[in-house]
């Protein structure tokens, strides 16, 4: 019954199936409608499954498309290949497995791909079996002129008009359509493939299903229609005797009694060639078959042994496999009566010279030892009396090569063999390549697991949106997830810190880029980590995807923090020794001096130059630690309104005093003032001279250009929108190498011998606490510093302090500290300026001493209090006690640590003034005079 009276009954669900015209496995019938084995088998299926087929016909290319468009939901008598099913979806059964045949006229013209050259071959443009064809000739070095036709049956009608000498089709073309135009199969076979029917994967799962179901319980059933349809379509009968009268067969018959009579002889030569001749057809076809077929090189190798054996009737064979890295080759399959080697390594063997030589060589014993003794190479294992070899070609290039030999008949293989075992070679070229890259993959892949098992950092692997596409155990170990858990879960979800970053460079990484950053990651149980991390992208399937090698930094910034502290402790004890050298030379002058003044008379100009020196020698011990305070983590310095300019150029000329260097200061005509603590900023300007000077050996020039500079915006190196004065620092000297630019601000850091490190860094520390910048520029000669610092609100610097000591209104000072020798001074310095002092060692004596003399109407003055005491209240509170007695209080804070946030703002903390230890006479004079007078 015909297809479509077969479905004419079912019409609930159509599905689309496109064909080419290929008869006899689909086309369209003289009816117009279409026919072929595949057509009646998925009819046959469809009436099973209730299915209505829709047939659409086209040429090949254009199926293919609406196939992957999903235009058709599948494709009839499509060949199977790896690169194709991961395009569709195909039956696990097999529905029909031919190969590929040279029709000619007459079968035996053509018993090998080698005699095909210059030979007309016509084919089919862009069809498979005539790709395959082609790539064959062009591996053995054959030359065809292509006759190009439409479809099989013209390419074979070519063929029977002498157009073409062969035609390159499908085995099952030649069986249909072979005896109606007189052709026949050469031994030329190649191509082995499996035709079945592909399905759109969006579209057909079902379907396919479907059919792969049906398939099995056809195939259980030998009466089934898949049977019936391969008898009807795939192995017709055409024999001669259902052709011809009995008068002719009669006659034919006596014809062959006579020929056989008289050319028996001749006729069992011709049987036993064409015996081979179908014996080489169908090793060539098992050859193809497990090229396509074998799982691995073992399998593949194995399987080309036997099949050659058994053809070559010999027990002595093998393939070799050559492995580059080390110009050896691997045995994957040998079979032998005496060795069996799996590996063979003498660059002086026969395998060694076939490869090596891309050539044939068939010798016998004699040949064998002639070429020993020229090349001086030694043979391994038995002597052969013959020896067959051919390289193993993918394209033109050797990858092995396949050789048997005999032990007892030197002319036991002949060139038939040869051309066999070229042939064979041929074939085998391009499986060996696919199935060693396979393994080398496989092995690849092994030990890349190895690898990111042994790896101690954590590997997730994201794509472009963050989500975790893969990751290896020691990250499911430190996130203290589940693989389930962690692969799909986007990683941002994940990150406590370092988000932005990973976020910046997922959106805009170049291919093959990387980065490293920081952060914190949590854990399942809301702990969290720092990390580090290295990322990487690649591209893949036309997307980006990010490696991300995450490593847990707890125990090396545990293991940093420890070692800078070790660093520190080791970098004081070198500033402490230096320090100590420092203080040890003004005690010893401060000392002698002393010791001096006890025998001088007080009055004399000796006793006054004695004391003068003195005097000096505290000042450089003040400076000395102020220097110290100031690198020191302290708060804001204590600042005033200062001339810029003036001061810039005291500081320089007192640091260059008696020294070979020029100073130039070059300021902007309106220059602003600064707002800064005058000694802090002296200091700073005096180690920048210092640290140019000491590079040009005392000699050279030194330039400052001085200009005011506004911020409209804030961020520009951290600094806020406003008023500020820029100062460039030029000299002449050697300048600073690039490789420590970065490291002169670093603490301890010094390129001079004696050098201890502070000078640079306490300049650093001074600018930023006034909240500005200093930094190295770039400059083709010398060193250039650059300083930019707030500028004064105010226009006009203040008035300079009185320099001469004494008091208007001479007054009652209580003092507090808690150093005797300090309490002391202080009242020695108050009686010579007037005034009645009294002296409190702690803070609740100070307060319960004010208290009193406010209840009895003698209050005090001013009060000077220390800031910080050991143990009871300090200055911070006892001044909040005294001005909840008197709130009209006058009291100044003092403390040798100028640097505190309450020196630097003491209004905000209840005090009238400060004063910095240690301090002179008119130092102060002046704090309480102006005290006094507010």
């Amino acid at each position: 019954m015909s297809a479509w009276f077969l479905i004419a009954a079912v019409a609930s669900t159509t599905v689309r199936v496109g064909y080419e015209e290929n008869p006899p496995m689909a086309f369209t019938g003289s009816s117009g409608r279409p026919d072929g084995f595949f057509v009646e088998l998925i009819a046959a299926i469809a009436g099973e499954e209730g299915w209505e087929p829709e047939f659409v016909s086209g040429e090949w290319p254009l199926l293919m498309q609406m196939l992957e468009e999903g235009s058709i939901d599948l494709l009839l008598g499509t060949a199977v290949s790896p690169a194709r099913r991961e395009q569709f979806l195909f039956p696990e059964n097999g529905i029909y497995s031919g190969w590929s045949v040279l029709a000619v006229k007459r079968s035996d013209r053509f018993a090998a791909v080698t005699d095909l050259e210059g030979a007309g071959i016509a084919m089919v443009r862009d069809d498979i079996h005539s790709v395959t064809f082609l790539e064959l000739t062009d591996r053995l070095g054959v030359s065809v002129e292509p006759v190009w036709a439409s479809d099989f049956q013209s390419a074979m009608e070519s063929v029977n008009r002498g157009e073409a000498d062969g035609a390159a089709v499908p085995w099952h073309s030649l069986a249909y359509f072979g005896h109606s135009l007189n052709l026949h199969g050469s031994p030329v076979v190649w191509n082995p493939v499996q035709t079945s029917i592909a399905g759109n994967v969006h579209t057909a799962p079902v379907l396919i299903r479907a059919i792969d179901r049906c398939l099995t319980e056809m195939k259980d059933d030998r009466n089934s229609p898949y049977y019936r349809l391969r008898a009807k379509w795939l192995y017709r009968e055409h024999t001669l005797l259902r052709r011809i009268s009995p008068y002719v067969l009669g006659f034919l018959v006596g014809a062959v009694v006579i020929s056989i009579v008289v050319g028996n002889l001749r006729l069992m030569r011709e049987v036993r060639r064409k015996n081979r001749i179908l014996r080489i057809n169908s090793t060539l076809a098992a050859v193809a078959g497990t090229v396509n077929e074998a799982g691995g090189l073992d399998e593949l190798c194995s399987r080309v042994v036997e099949a050659l054996a058994g053809l070559l009737e010999t027990a002595n064979l093998y393939v070799a496999v050559h492995v580059p890295e080390r110009d050896e080759f691997i045995v994957p399959k040998c079979m032998d009566l005496y060795d069996k080697d799996n590996r063979i390594s003498n660059p002086g063997s026969l395998t060694h010279l076939v490869f090596h030589g891309n050539r044939s060589i068939m010798w016998n014993k004699t040949e064998i030892q002639a070429h020993y003794r020229e090349s001086g190479g030694s043979a391994e294992g038995t002597p052969a009396e013959q020896w067959l070899g051919v390289p193993i070609r993918a394209g033109r290039e050797p990858v092995g090569v396949v050789a048997v030999q005999s032990y007892d008949n030197p002319e036991q293989f002949g060139p038939g063999d040869l051309e066999l075992l070229e042939a064979v070679g041929a074939q085998l070229g391009g499986a060996i390549l696919r199935l060693k890259a396979i393994e080398d993959l496989t092995v690849s892949r092994r030990r890349l697991a190895r690898l990111m098992n042994a790896d101690p950092s954590a590997v997730v692997l994201l794509d472009a949106s963050g989500t975790v596409q893969d990751c290896t155990p020691r990250a499911l170990e430190l996130l203290d997830r589940t693989e389930d858990g962690l692969v799909g879960m986007n990683f941002f979800s994940l990150l406590k810190e370092g988000a932005e970053r990973l976020r910046q460079f997922l959106g805009s990484a170049p291919a093959d880029g990387c980065f490293r950053f920081i952060g914190r990651l949590s854990r399942r149980d809301g702990s969290d980590f720092p990390f580090e991390a290295r990322a990487s992208v690649f591209e893949e399937a036309g997307g980006k995807f990010f490696f991300l090698g995450i490593q847990d930094a707890t125990r090396r910034l545990a293991l940093e923090a420890e070692a800078a502290r070790n660093e520190r402790l080791e970098s004081l004890g070198i500033l402490a020794g230096g320090i100590a050298h420092d203080f040890n030379n003004i005690l010893t002058g401060i000392l002698a001096n002393l010791s001096l003044l006890k025998r001088e008379k007080p009055g004399s100009a000796r006793f006054a130059a004695l004391a003068a020196d003195t005097e000096k020698a505290a000042v450089n011990a003040r400076h000395l630690t102020s220097q110290l305070l100031t690198f020191s983590m302290g708060g804001a310095p204590v600042k005033r309104v200062v001339p810029t300019a003036e001061l810039l150029e005291q500081a320089a000329r007192f640091m260059l005093r008696g020294s070979g260097v020029s100073f130039s200061v070059k300021a902007e005509p309106g220059l602003w003032n600064l707002e800064a603590n005058p000694e802090q900023f002296s200091q700073m300007v005096g180690n920048l001279v210092l640290n140019s000077k000491q590079a040009m050996n005392d000699k050279g020039s030194i330039n400052v250009t001085a200009s005011n500079m506004t911020l409209d915006l804030s961020g520009e190196e951290g600094l806020a929108a406003g008023r500020y004065v820029r100062l460039l620092f030029q000299d002449s000297g050697p300048g600073i190498p690039g490789d420590i630019a970065d490291r002169v601000f670093d603490p301890y850091f010094t390129t001079r011998e004696k050098g201890h490190g502070l000078g640079l860094t306490t300049s650093h520390s001074i600018v930023a606490r006034h909240g500005g910048i200093i930094r190295i520029l770039p400059s083709r000669k010398g060193a250039l510093f650059e300083v930019v610092m707030p500028a004064a609100g105010s226009e006009a610097p203040e008035p300079p302090e009185s320099e001469k000591p004494g008091l208007e209104r001479p007054g009652r000072v209580l003092v507090l500290d808690d150093e005797e020798i300090v309490r002391t001074a202080a009242k020695n310095l108050l009686e010579a300026l007037g005034c009645e002092a009294d002296l409190a060692a702690d803070g609740e004596s100070a307060v319960a001493m004010y208290r009193r003399a406010f209840r009895e109407d003698r209050p005090y003055d001013a009060v000077i209090m220390d800031l910080t005491l050991p143990g009871g209240i300090g200055g911070e509170q006892a001044v909040k006690e005294v001005l909840a007695v008197d709130p009209a209080a006058r009291v100044i804070v003092s403390s040798g640590y100028s640097g505190n946030s309450i020196m630097a703002n003491y209004s905000d903390h209840g005090f009238s003034g400060v004063l910095g230890k240690p301090y002179t006479l008119s130092e102060l004079s002046e704090v309480i005079r102006r005290v006094l007078k507010d």
